[in-house]
């Protein structure tokens, strides 16, 4: 049984290994312009490398992880959907969810990862209430975003530019 888990890991990450070079493997000439990869294709990477990091490191098996990570999903879906008229609306919304899936979880994964084998019950519960505040966050920022509820992001990022500001 052991066998097969470890035999299956190293499949997936072979696998996503594979994909991931042939996604950067350019089908043209070295000579040809290529074109940069847009905000969506870029957050995609970032969160199969967060899906990847997760499995390396065993939080997926360990951690409720896969949940947030399913959720970051759901809200990149739904930024994609947003009409570009009303992308301006969102504020810093795509901003601080690219800074969420690109540094900030890779680190907090990292960190975990390394502690995680020796990790007491309190610090595997820190954990994952640090998660369920994450996915609560998200959970909220997806309503709003399907709900067209723009003026939500307004008034925190309204609260925010004041709270860091020396006005506060």
């Amino acid at each position: 049984m052991i066998f097969f888990a470890l035999f299956l890991t190293v499949l997936i990450v072979a696998g996503a290994y594979t994909y991931y070079a042939m996604k950067r493997t350019p089908d043209s000439p070295a000579t040809e312009e290529t074109t940069p990869d847009t905000p969506t294709q870029q957050r995609e990477d970032k969160l199969v490398a967060l899906q990847l990091k997760a499995s390396l490191l065993g939080l997926s098996k360990t951690t409720g992880i896969n949940a947030l990570i399913d959720k970051c999903i759901e809200v990149h879906e739904s930024l994609a959907s947003v009409d570009p008229e009303e992308s301006n609306q969102l504020h810093s919304v795509p901003a601080d969810f690219e800074r969420l899936i690109g540094k900030h979880l890779p680190e907090l994964m990292n960190k975990f990862g390394q502690i995680s084998s020796s990790a007491s019950e309190d610090t595997f519960a820190e954990f994952e209430e640090t998660l369920t505040q994450l996915n609560r966050e998200l959970e909220e920022i997806l309503s709003n975003v399907r709900e067209r509820n723009y003026t939500a992001f307004a008034n925190k990022h309204g609260f925010m530019k004041i709270r860091y500001s020396d006005k506060f």
